[in-house]
């Protein structure tokens, strides 16, 4: 197997993943709008306030893609596009300055060739398989991380792992099953007053392990400043850097829309 992910499948992963991870309390789905753009956005039909929609793009001419989303009159949204290295960043940031969008941050994608995994092994983690501790995490984190038929099923295509002290879980970190190959990290977090004991390096490794155990070979994720840290040690690559806009206010009245960035997309 080769040590890289090509980048059109890391980027598969990405969207179904992130997809995923915003699906818990209502559908927020993927489109293909055309062979170098994506929108991850409510369906049509959603209730309630319609979330900001992301826009992917990846190897595409930044007039062509401002001009699509123009024609697609969308009402607020975020513009991600995946470069393959950072010596393409300063080209497209200008590129997209100069076409009306604000530059907000860079989001590095990596993936993992799970059979290349770092194991570490510092912390007592586990897998949450009871409700009980499924709602503690919920609590903890602030929203929903699994749902209650995937607690149980071995092979599900969301795992949670949690680390505890005491009853009180102080870290956690979910697997989510893209595809039959590829798995998607969310929400690798870890209690600002136990970082540094190894706990966020243990919860990758014993999810990891439990991916290989179910035949994943790929795993994929995009990390904050402190994340890019980590996952090196892991054995994890960078493939790419989501770069983050959102169009000023005055692309507008060319037939756009002011938006704000979200955040892992």
């Amino acid at each position: 197997m080769n040590a890289l992910l090509p980048i059109p499948q890391a980027l598969e992963v990405f969207l179904r993943g992130f997809s995923t991870t915003r699906s818990f309390i209502r559908p927020y789905l993927v489109s293909q709008i055309d062979s170098s753009l994506w929108l991850l956005a409510d369906p049509p039909s959603a209730s309630g306030p319609q979330r900001t929609v992301e826009a992917i793009t990846y190897n595409s001419d930044p007039e062509a893609v401002v001009q699509t989303l123009q024609n697609l009159n969308l009402p607020r949204y975020a513009l991600c596009v995946l470069v393959e290295d950072a010596a393409a960043v300063p080209e497209t940031c200008t590129a997209y300055k100069q076409l009306g969008y604000r530059f907000h941050g860079r989001e590095p994608l990596f993936a993992l060739d799970i059979g290349r995994r770092v194991r570490f092994n510092s912390y007592d983690v586990r897998r949450v398989i009871d409700a009980a501790n499924a709602e503690k995490v919920a609590k903890a984190a602030r929203a929903r991380q699994i749902f209650p038929e995937h607690l149980t099923e071995a092979d599900s295509i969301c795992r949670v792992y949690a680390a505890f002290d005491g009853d009180t879980p102080i870290g956690w970190a979910r697997s989510i099953r893209t595809h039959p190959d590829y798995s998607w990290v969310a929400g690798l977090f870890v209690q600002p007053s136990y970082r540094r004991q190894g706990i966020g390096r243990t919860l990758m490794s014993t999810m990891l392990d439990d991916d290989a155990r179910y035949g994943v070979k790929w795993s994929v994720l995009t990390a904050s400043s402190a994340g890019a840290k980590l996952y090196p040690h892991l054995g994890y690559v960078e493939r790419g850097l989501l770069l983050i806009f959102s169009p000023r206010k005055n692309v507008n009245k060319e037939g756009g829309r002011d938006g704000d960035s979200g955040n892992q997309a």
